[in-house]
Protein backbone atom coordinates (compact mmCIF):
# COMPACT_ATOMS: atom_id res chain seq x y z
CA UNK A 1 0.00 0.00 0.00
CA UNK A 2 1.19 3.06 -0.79
CA UNK A 3 1.22 5.78 2.24
CA UNK A 4 1.66 9.53 1.86
CA UNK A 5 2.66 11.87 4.75
CA UNK A 6 2.07 15.47 4.96
CA UNK A 7 4.38 17.15 7.82
CA UNK A 8 6.03 20.68 7.74
CA UNK A 9 8.74 19.43 9.93
CA UNK A 10 10.76 16.43 9.53
CA UNK A 11 14.59 15.01 10.49
CA UNK A 12 16.71 16.80 10.74
CA UNK A 13 14.30 19.82 12.35
CA UNK A 14 14.47 19.79 15.70
CA UNK A 15 11.34 18.92 18.08
CA UNK A 16 9.06 16.29 19.10
CA UNK A 17 6.59 16.95 15.93
CA UNK A 18 9.89 16.50 13.47
CA UNK A 19 10.87 13.03 15.18
CA UNK A 20 6.95 11.71 16.14
CA UNK A 21 6.58 12.12 12.02
CA UNK A 22 9.57 10.33 11.34
CA UNK A 23 8.62 7.53 13.86
CA UNK A 24 5.44 6.89 11.96
CA UNK A 25 6.66 6.64 8.85
CA UNK A 26 9.54 4.27 9.80
CA UNK A 27 6.68 2.57 11.62
CA UNK A 28 5.07 1.81 7.88
CA UNK A 29 7.95 1.23 6.23
CA UNK A 30 8.36 -1.73 8.63
CA UNK A 31 4.98 -2.71 8.11
CA UNK A 32 6.05 -3.48 4.22
CA UNK A 33 4.55 -0.20 3.02
CA UNK A 34 5.43 2.37 0.49
CA UNK A 35 6.01 5.38 1.95
CA UNK A 36 5.79 9.11 0.76
CA UNK A 37 6.69 11.90 2.19
CA UNK A 38 5.86 15.57 1.69
CA UNK A 39 7.98 17.97 3.86
CA UNK A 40 9.57 21.55 3.88
CA UNK A 41 13.48 21.99 3.34
CA UNK A 42 14.74 21.79 7.08
CA UNK A 43 14.71 25.27 8.56
CA UNK A 44 13.17 25.08 12.43
CA UNK A 45 12.90 26.61 14.91
CA UNK A 46 15.64 29.30 13.54
CA UNK A 47 14.91 29.38 9.66
CA UNK A 48 17.07 28.60 6.73
CA UNK A 49 19.36 31.13 4.28
CA UNK A 50 16.89 32.45 1.89
CA UNK A 51 18.99 30.71 -0.97
CA UNK A 52 19.06 27.30 0.31
CA UNK A 53 15.57 27.53 1.58
CA UNK A 54 13.61 28.36 -1.72
CA UNK A 55 15.50 25.43 -3.50
CA UNK A 56 13.01 21.99 -3.06
CA UNK A 57 15.19 18.92 -3.55
CA UNK A 58 14.49 14.95 -3.45
CA UNK A 59 15.93 12.62 -1.36
CA UNK A 60 15.63 8.70 -0.43
CA UNK A 61 16.36 7.81 3.51
CA UNK A 62 16.14 3.98 3.15
CA UNK A 63 12.46 3.14 1.87
CA UNK A 64 11.53 6.05 2.49
CA UNK A 65 10.77 8.92 -1.14
CA UNK A 66 10.81 12.72 0.39
CA UNK A 67 10.27 15.64 -1.79
CA UNK A 68 11.30 18.58 0.49
CA UNK A 69 9.39 21.46 -0.45
CA UNK A 70 10.89 25.26 -0.59
CA UNK A 71 10.39 27.17 2.27
CA UNK A 72 10.37 31.22 2.89
CA UNK A 73 13.23 31.13 5.38
CA UNK A 74 11.65 32.62 8.43
CA UNK A 75 12.21 31.98 11.99
CA UNK A 76 9.25 30.46 13.92
CA UNK A 77 8.61 33.05 15.78
CA UNK A 78 5.64 35.27 16.59
CA UNK A 79 1.99 34.39 15.40
CA UNK A 80 2.73 36.55 12.01
CA UNK A 81 5.74 34.55 10.61
CA UNK A 82 3.96 31.23 11.57
CA UNK A 83 1.07 31.78 10.01
CA UNK A 84 2.77 32.76 6.91
CA UNK A 85 4.82 29.53 6.84
CA UNK A 86 2.35 27.13 7.38
CA UNK A 87 -0.07 28.70 4.66
CA UNK A 88 3.11 28.15 2.42
CA UNK A 89 3.42 25.03 3.18
CA UNK A 90 0.06 23.89 2.64
CA UNK A 91 -0.55 25.26 -0.62
CA UNK A 92 2.91 24.17 -1.94
CA UNK A 93 1.98 20.39 -0.32
CA UNK A 94 -1.48 20.47 -2.63
CA UNK A 95 0.91 21.66 -5.95
CA UNK A 96 2.25 18.07 -4.88
CA UNK A 97 -1.06 16.35 -6.00
CA UNK A 98 0.64 14.48 -8.61
CA UNK A 99 2.97 13.01 -6.87
CA UNK A 100 0.04 11.60 -4.04
CA UNK A 101 -1.61 9.16 -7.48
CA UNK A 102 -1.95 6.32 -6.27
CA UNK A 103 -1.63 7.19 -2.43
CA UNK A 104 -4.27 4.73 -0.49
CA UNK A 105 -4.18 6.58 2.81
CA UNK A 106 -2.64 10.63 3.72
CA UNK A 107 -1.54 11.57 6.84
CA UNK A 108 -1.84 14.48 7.37
CA UNK A 109 0.48 16.00 10.07
CA UNK A 110 0.75 18.92 10.97
CA UNK A 111 0.57 22.08 11.06
CA UNK A 112 -2.91 22.09 11.38
CA UNK A 113 -5.48 22.24 10.29
CA UNK A 114 -3.39 23.96 7.02
CA UNK A 115 -1.88 20.46 5.85
CA UNK A 116 -5.46 18.87 7.12
CA UNK A 117 -7.30 21.09 4.55
CA UNK A 118 -4.97 20.66 1.75
CA UNK A 119 -4.63 17.24 2.61
CA UNK A 120 -8.56 16.68 2.27
CA UNK A 121 -8.36 17.96 -1.39
CA UNK A 122 -5.67 15.55 -2.58
CA UNK A 123 -7.68 12.80 -1.11
CA UNK A 124 -10.73 13.92 -3.17
CA UNK A 125 -8.50 14.55 -6.48
CA UNK A 126 -6.90 10.56 -5.48
CA UNK A 127 -9.94 9.20 -3.57
CA UNK A 128 -7.70 8.17 -0.94
CA UNK A 129 -8.71 8.39 2.71
CA UNK A 130 -7.49 10.65 4.86
CA UNK A 131 -5.99 10.19 8.30
CA UNK A 132 -4.96 13.64 10.64
CA UNK A 133 -2.52 12.52 13.34
CA UNK A 134 -2.68 15.31 16.18
CA UNK A 135 0.47 15.85 18.49
CA UNK A 136 -0.58 19.32 19.99
CA UNK A 137 -3.82 20.77 20.47
CA UNK A 138 -4.78 24.08 18.12
CA UNK A 139 -5.83 26.62 18.49
CA UNK A 140 -6.31 25.99 22.20
CA UNK A 141 -2.45 26.22 23.40
CA UNK A 142 -2.00 29.14 20.79
CA UNK A 143 -2.99 32.43 22.63
CA UNK A 144 -1.73 35.82 21.74
CA UNK A 145 -1.31 38.98 23.43
CA UNK A 146 -4.22 41.26 21.89
CA UNK A 147 -7.23 39.64 23.32
CA UNK A 148 -9.47 41.05 20.58
CA UNK A 149 -7.07 39.13 17.96
CA UNK A 150 -7.02 36.25 20.24
CA UNK A 151 -10.94 35.68 20.24
CA UNK A 152 -11.15 36.34 16.82
CA UNK A 153 -8.07 33.66 15.93
CA UNK A 154 -9.83 31.07 19.24
CA UNK A 155 -13.31 31.42 17.35
CA UNK A 156 -11.74 30.85 13.55
CA UNK A 157 -9.80 28.02 14.89
CA UNK A 158 -12.62 26.29 16.92
CA UNK A 159 -14.82 26.32 13.32
CA UNK A 160 -12.46 25.14 11.11
CA UNK A 161 -11.60 22.22 13.86
CA UNK A 162 -14.75 21.64 13.51
CA UNK A 163 -15.68 21.03 9.85
CA UNK A 164 -12.10 19.38 10.04
CA UNK A 165 -12.65 16.84 12.35
CA UNK A 166 -16.93 16.75 11.81
CA UNK A 167 -16.62 16.49 8.13
CA UNK A 168 -13.22 16.12 6.02
CA UNK A 169 -11.28 13.25 8.13
CA UNK A 170 -11.75 9.55 7.81
CA UNK A 171 -10.05 8.85 11.06
CA UNK A 172 -7.85 10.47 13.69
CA UNK A 173 -4.50 9.61 15.77
CA UNK A 174 -3.69 11.16 18.62
CA UNK A 175 -1.17 11.59 21.26
CA UNK A 176 -2.86 10.41 24.57
CA UNK A 177 -6.38 9.66 25.60
CA UNK A 178 -6.63 12.68 27.89
CA UNK A 179 -6.28 15.14 24.51
CA UNK A 180 -8.51 12.51 22.58
CA UNK A 181 -11.25 12.68 25.16
CA UNK A 182 -11.03 16.75 24.68
CA UNK A 183 -11.65 16.55 21.43
CA UNK A 184 -14.86 14.36 21.38
CA UNK A 185 -16.28 16.80 24.12
CA UNK A 186 -15.01 20.22 22.30
CA UNK A 187 -16.03 19.07 18.85
CA UNK A 188 -18.37 16.44 19.04
CA UNK A 189 -15.74 14.11 16.95
CA UNK A 190 -17.79 10.86 16.63
CA UNK A 191 -15.43 8.71 13.79
CA UNK A 192 -12.80 5.94 14.63
CA UNK A 193 -9.49 6.74 16.13
CA UNK A 194 -6.22 5.09 17.30
CA UNK A 195 -4.17 6.73 20.13
CA UNK A 196 -0.07 6.82 19.39
CA UNK A 197 1.60 7.70 22.14
CA UNK A 198 5.02 9.93 22.08
CA UNK A 199 7.54 7.04 22.22
CA UNK A 200 11.39 6.12 22.30
CA UNK A 201 13.23 4.25 20.46
CA UNK A 202 14.27 1.93 23.18
CA UNK A 203 17.28 0.27 20.54
CA UNK A 204 18.93 3.85 20.91
CA UNK A 205 18.14 5.65 23.99
CA UNK A 206 19.07 2.78 26.65
CA UNK A 207 20.16 2.92 30.57
CA UNK A 208 23.30 1.71 31.45
CA UNK A 209 24.64 2.45 34.91
CA UNK A 210 28.16 2.64 34.21
CA UNK A 211 27.75 4.85 30.91
CA UNK A 212 26.12 7.69 33.68
CA UNK A 213 29.08 7.22 35.77
CA UNK A 214 31.93 7.70 33.77
CA UNK A 215 30.07 10.97 31.24
CA UNK A 216 32.60 10.17 28.81
CA UNK A 217 31.24 12.28 26.05
CA UNK A 218 29.88 15.01 28.38
CA UNK A 219 33.25 15.35 29.06
CA UNK A 220 34.84 15.48 25.66
CA UNK A 221 32.36 18.32 24.67
CA UNK A 222 32.51 20.27 27.95
CA UNK A 223 36.46 19.90 27.79
CA UNK A 224 36.39 19.14 31.39
CA UNK A 225 35.66 15.86 33.78
CA UNK A 226 31.99 16.62 35.24
CA UNK A 227 32.06 12.53 36.44
CA UNK A 228 31.45 14.35 40.12
CA UNK A 229 28.72 16.43 39.00
CA UNK A 230 24.77 15.79 39.22
CA UNK A 231 23.90 16.30 35.87
CA UNK A 232 20.46 18.40 35.03
CA UNK A 233 20.11 18.23 31.43
CA UNK A 234 17.35 19.91 29.10
CA UNK A 235 17.18 19.78 25.24
CA UNK A 236 14.91 21.10 22.74
CA UNK A 237 13.40 24.07 21.21
CA UNK A 238 14.05 27.32 24.07
CA UNK A 239 10.71 28.83 23.82
CA UNK A 240 8.45 30.85 25.96
CA UNK A 241 6.36 27.77 26.70
CA UNK A 242 9.80 26.34 28.42
CA UNK A 243 10.35 29.35 30.51
CA UNK A 244 14.11 28.18 30.67
CA UNK A 245 14.80 31.68 32.91
CA UNK A 246 13.08 30.08 35.70
CA UNK A 247 15.64 27.21 35.38
CA UNK A 248 18.48 29.34 35.77
CA UNK A 249 16.99 31.27 38.88
CA UNK A 250 16.31 27.29 40.41
CA UNK A 251 19.95 26.91 39.35
CA UNK A 252 21.38 29.83 40.95
CA UNK A 253 19.60 28.57 44.12
CA UNK A 254 21.13 25.00 43.43
CA UNK A 255 24.52 26.84 43.28
CA UNK A 256 24.45 28.65 46.47
CA UNK A 257 22.62 26.01 48.70
CA UNK A 258 23.69 22.64 47.45
CA UNK A 259 26.51 23.01 44.65
CA UNK A 260 26.42 19.67 43.08
CA UNK A 261 24.55 20.24 40.19
CA UNK A 262 25.31 21.02 36.39
CA UNK A 263 22.85 22.79 33.99
CA UNK A 264 22.86 21.66 30.89
CA UNK A 265 20.87 23.68 28.40
CA UNK A 266 20.68 22.17 24.58
CA UNK A 267 18.72 23.73 21.64
CA UNK A 268 17.51 26.71 19.97
CA UNK A 269 14.63 28.96 19.93
CA UNK A 270 13.66 32.63 20.27
CA UNK A 271 13.95 33.10 24.43
CA UNK A 272 17.42 31.25 23.82
CA UNK A 273 19.37 34.58 24.37
CA UNK A 274 17.26 36.23 26.94
CA UNK A 275 17.80 33.00 29.16
CA UNK A 276 21.89 33.35 28.36
CA UNK A 277 21.49 37.11 29.13
CA UNK A 278 19.39 35.68 32.21
CA UNK A 279 22.54 33.32 33.20
CA UNK A 280 25.13 35.91 32.76
CA UNK A 281 23.62 38.56 35.30
CA UNK A 282 23.12 36.47 37.54
CA UNK A 283 26.56 35.17 37.30
CA UNK A 284 25.68 31.22 37.21
CA UNK A 285 28.91 28.98 37.18
CA UNK A 286 26.71 25.77 37.21
CA UNK A 287 25.12 26.59 33.73
CA UNK A 288 26.07 25.39 30.19
CA UNK A 289 24.67 26.41 26.85
CA UNK A 290 25.41 24.26 24.47
CA UNK A 291 24.03 24.62 20.53
CA UNK A 292 21.52 21.84 18.80
CA UNK A 293 22.14 18.61 18.25
CA UNK A 294 21.73 16.00 16.14
CA UNK A 295 19.56 12.61 17.31
CA UNK A 296 22.94 10.43 17.68
CA UNK A 297 24.47 12.93 19.72
CA UNK A 298 21.26 13.32 21.73
CA UNK A 299 21.24 10.22 22.86
CA UNK A 300 24.71 10.16 23.98
CA UNK A 301 24.49 13.13 26.52
CA UNK A 302 20.42 11.60 27.51
CA UNK A 303 22.20 8.53 28.60
CA UNK A 304 24.82 10.13 30.33
CA UNK A 305 22.98 12.71 32.10
CA UNK A 306 21.53 12.38 36.32
CA UNK A 307 18.26 14.21 35.39
CA UNK A 308 16.20 15.41 32.79
CA UNK A 309 13.09 18.42 32.43
CA UNK A 310 10.87 18.57 30.70
CA UNK A 311 9.60 22.38 31.23
CA UNK A 312 6.11 23.50 30.79
CA UNK A 313 5.11 27.04 32.11
CA UNK A 314 1.54 27.78 30.64
CA UNK A 315 -1.41 30.15 31.38
CA UNK A 316 -3.86 27.33 30.23
CA UNK A 317 -4.40 24.30 32.54
CA UNK A 318 -5.59 22.61 29.06
CA UNK A 319 -2.05 22.96 27.80
CA UNK A 320 -0.35 21.14 30.80
CA UNK A 321 -3.52 18.75 31.19
CA UNK A 322 -2.78 17.12 27.91
CA UNK A 323 0.90 17.85 28.33
CA UNK A 324 3.18 14.92 26.75
CA UNK A 325 6.65 15.84 25.28
CA UNK A 326 8.34 13.11 23.19
CA UNK A 327 12.10 14.11 25.26
CA UNK A 328 10.07 12.88 28.41
CA UNK A 329 9.63 9.22 27.17
CA UNK A 330 13.38 9.42 25.88
CA UNK A 331 14.96 10.48 29.05
CA UNK A 332 13.17 7.52 30.74
CA UNK A 333 14.47 5.25 28.00
CA UNK A 334 18.38 6.16 28.87
CA UNK A 335 16.76 5.79 32.31
CA UNK A 336 17.08 9.29 33.45
CA UNK A 337 14.57 10.14 35.96
CA UNK A 338 12.53 13.64 34.69
CA UNK A 339 10.69 16.52 36.40
CA UNK A 340 7.49 16.83 34.59
CA UNK A 341 4.44 19.38 34.50
CA UNK A 342 2.10 19.01 38.03
CA UNK A 343 -0.82 17.53 36.71
CA UNK A 344 0.12 16.56 33.33
CA UNK A 345 -0.35 13.39 31.42
CA UNK A 346 2.70 12.19 31.31
CA UNK A 347 2.80 13.18 35.03
CA UNK A 348 0.94 9.78 36.33
CA UNK A 349 3.33 7.46 34.23
CA UNK A 350 6.09 9.44 36.24
CA UNK A 351 4.44 9.70 39.70
CA UNK A 352 2.66 6.35 39.63
CA UNK A 353 5.98 4.07 39.00
CA UNK A 354 7.93 6.62 40.94
CA UNK A 355 10.06 7.20 37.65
CA UNK A 356 10.68 11.14 38.93
CA UNK A 357 8.56 14.11 40.37
CA UNK A 358 6.05 16.24 39.19
CA UNK A 359 6.77 19.85 39.47
CA UNK A 360 5.95 23.25 39.08
CA UNK A 361 8.16 24.85 36.49
CA UNK A 362 7.37 28.77 37.25
CA UNK A 363 8.65 27.88 40.58
CA UNK A 364 12.22 27.91 41.08
CA UNK A 365 12.37 26.90 44.81
CA UNK A 366 9.81 24.05 43.80
CA UNK A 367 12.21 23.24 41.14
CA UNK A 368 15.46 23.51 43.34
CA UNK A 369 13.60 21.15 46.04
CA UNK A 370 12.67 18.75 43.22
CA UNK A 371 16.52 18.62 42.32
CA UNK A 372 18.02 18.25 45.20
CA UNK A 373 15.34 15.76 46.20
CA UNK A 374 16.66 13.51 43.56
CA UNK A 375 20.24 14.58 43.95
CA UNK A 376 20.59 13.98 47.52
CA UNK A 377 19.25 10.28 47.79
CA UNK A 378 21.12 8.42 46.20
CA UNK A 379 19.79 4.73 47.09
CA UNK A 380 16.05 6.32 46.05
CA UNK A 381 17.89 7.77 42.47
CA UNK A 382 18.92 4.35 41.53
CA UNK A 383 15.48 3.09 42.27
CA UNK A 384 14.04 5.76 40.01
CA UNK A 385 16.38 5.13 37.15
CA UNK A 386 15.44 1.58 36.91
CA UNK A 387 12.07 2.05 36.72
CA UNK A 388 12.25 5.33 34.41
CA UNK A 389 13.91 2.80 31.78
CA UNK A 390 10.87 0.28 32.64
CA UNK A 391 8.25 2.81 31.84
CA UNK A 392 9.45 3.74 28.40
CA UNK A 393 9.59 -0.02 27.85
CA UNK A 394 6.48 -1.00 28.72
CA UNK A 395 4.39 2.00 27.70
CA UNK A 396 6.52 4.43 25.42
CA UNK A 397 8.49 2.12 23.26
CA UNK A 398 8.85 2.01 19.55
CA UNK A 399 7.53 -1.38 19.06
CA UNK A 400 4.09 -0.50 21.31
CA UNK A 401 3.33 1.26 18.34
CA UNK A 402 3.82 -0.89 15.24
CA UNK A 403 0.54 -2.90 16.18
CA UNK A 404 -1.17 0.70 16.51
CA UNK A 405 -0.09 1.76 13.07
CA UNK A 406 -0.99 -1.31 11.62
CA UNK A 407 -4.68 -1.47 12.47
CA UNK A 408 -4.70 2.87 10.58
CA UNK A 409 -3.66 0.81 7.32
CA UNK A 410 -6.09 -2.17 7.98
CA UNK A 411 -8.59 0.06 8.84
CA UNK A 412 -9.39 -1.73 12.18
CA UNK A 413 -8.92 1.32 14.04
CA UNK A 414 -11.40 1.49 17.62
CA UNK A 415 -14.93 2.26 17.32
CA UNK A 416 -14.56 5.92 19.65
CA UNK A 417 -16.00 5.89 23.30
CA UNK A 418 -15.07 8.22 26.31
CA UNK A 419 -11.70 7.17 27.28
CA UNK A 420 -11.66 8.69 30.42
CA UNK A 421 -8.35 9.40 32.20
Amino acid sequence: MIVTIISLLFPPDMGGGATRAMNIAESLVQLGHEVRIITSIPHYPRGAPILKSLRARRQNIGEMKITRLPILGLPHKGFVNRFVIYSWFAFLSFLELGRCRGSSKIISIGPHPFTDISSYAIKIATKSSLLIDISDLWPETWVLDNRFANALFQGVGYCLNKIVLRHLVDGLSVYNERALDYLVNRYGFCKQHVVIYNSADTRKFTYDHETKVRKENLRTILGKDVNNRFVVLYHGVIGPYQRIETIIDAASIEERELGKALFIIVGEGEQKEKAIQRARNIGNRNVVFLPRMNRSEIQKIVAESDLGLVPIVSEQDLTLYVSMPLKATEFLASGTPVLVPKGSFIGKFVTRDQAGLEVDFSSPSNIFEAIKKVATDSEAYEQMARHARQVAVDHFSLDQINEVIRSIMTDHVLPLERTGD
